[in-house]
């Protein structure tokens, strides 16, 4: 199943406008937010991860906030892509907080294993997407190893890396098993991708 057609900057920033108004979140540069940058050093201090890889390369969500390291639209194709890619990735994120709002932060934030299993789930997104788009399958051990970068452990890492690998073989089947990809994919469909 390859790609039907190119993305370009339009088609991304349109694509990120319309999972804004479904799921309800809004757009903030990263580097433009002072409570992302404190929240870096928090991060740094507890061991999570590094202040200035979490400032420049990770897209962070917190309630209905999306912090982008990038400007959307901008970039080439694998770079517009993975921008596809991310947009659904935090949307899932924004669907785990209004689960569970009072918990989701302090739960992300101290449990390992709940940042494994919240990641996890926005993974699959990442997945089932690249293989919507481009017709190829993002490898489970790939995915889980990111988990690394978030100071999860060994453990949960495995245990991340068997879901991926259960879901990555629906998906090679053209399964969409999360509903943040379906509304995703619902949307690229109807304007030809």
């Amino acid at each position: 199943m390859a790609q039907k057609k190119l993305l370009i900057g339009k088609d991304v920033i349109d694509f990120w406008k319309y999972m804004e108004s479904q799921y309800r979140f809004i757009v903030v540069e990263k580097a433009d937010s002072k409570a992302m940058e404190k929240i870096s050093w928090v991060l740094d201090a507890m061991g999570i991860l590094d202040h200035k890889e979490f400032m420049a390369n990770f897209t962070t969500t917190l309630g209905r906030v999306v912090y982008v390291p990038f400007d959307i639209g901008v970039g080439n194709q694998r770079q517009l892509l993975s921008q596809v890619e991310t947009c659904v990735h935090e949307a899932e994120h924004v669907v785990q907080y209004m689960r569970n709002r009072a918990k989701f932060v302090w739960k992300y934030v101290t449990s390992d294993a709940s940042r494994s299993h919240y990641e996890s789930e926005a993974y699959l997104t990442n997945m089932e997407m690249h293989f919507y788009l481009t017709g190829k399958l993002l490898g489970a051990k790939s995915l889980s190893g990111l988990l690394e970068s978030y100071g999860v452990g060994e453990d949960d890492i495995r245990v991340t890396y068997k879901q991926l690998t259960i879901a990555s073989k629906l998906v090679k089947r053209g399964a969409v098993i999360s509903n943040t990809s379906k509304t995703a994919i619902k949307y690229l469909k109807a304007k030809g991708f």
